[in-house]
């Protein structure tokens, strides 16, 4: 129900036929490929070359509940805040459990920072920048650390707006924290401190 919907689909380099999946929606999609260089960089050509006011990000593995997105817009269209966000759930396909998926954890002790979760101003992305396109995985820990450390407004919503499906084919599954460069983020928020406080003095 929202007056113009733009739909960007980012293939970052799947072996999948993505593109035969995009041409038969019943819906018009813009459709990109490139070689894969990450989610960062998916992500950031899809905010370059959207043209709507409200970005929303969706990665292949992940659901919205149904009628996600419109208590998303209604939530930020309502406030001043800079984006909304709501808090994630984890779930496993298990085809003998109601709608084929079982439910992990409690969403409110979920990882605060996903992406997928969240709807966004197009002028955060303008003050805060785009996604760090050198990490493969903790851009989402970086990118909201920049925005806490900017000021930029959040608006936390106490519904699920996003359904992580857990696999054994996730990016993310046997990674360690290094890996994932949750000390990466760590270590750049660091920095950006101690640069500001060199200005400081």
């Amino acid at each position: 129900q929202y007056p113009a919907v733009e739909i960007i689909v980012v293939d970052d380099g799947s072996s999948d036929d993505i593109e035969a999946a995009v041409r038969a929606l019943p819906v018009d999609v813009r459709f990109f490929r490139q070689l894969n260089q990450g989610p960062s960089a998916a992500r950031n050509r899809g905010i370059r070359d959207a043209s709507g006011e409200y970005l929303a990000f969706l990665d292949v593995d992940d659901l919205w509940p149904a009628d996600n997105l419109s208590s998303l817009v209604a939530a930020l269209a309502d406030g001043k805040a800079d984006l909304v966000m709501g808090r994630a759930q984890l779930a496993q396909v298990d085809v003998e459990a109601e709608g084929g998926m079982r439910y992990i954890g409690n969403p409110g002790e979920s990882f605060p920072d996903y992406i997928g979760a969240a709807l966004y101003r197009r002028d955060a992305f303008s003050r805060n920048g785009l996604f760090d396109e050198e990490m493969r995985f903790g851009e989402d820990t970086d990118w909201h650390n920049r925005a806490r450390e900017l000021g930029l407004s959040v608006g936390r919503l106490e519904q699920i707006s996003l359904i992580v499906r857990r696999h054994e084919d996730n990016m993310t599954r046997g990674k360690s924290m290094i890996e994932l460069h949750v000390l990466r983020a760590a270590k750049k928020m660091l920095d950006r401190r101690r640069a500001a406080q060199a200005l400081d003095t």
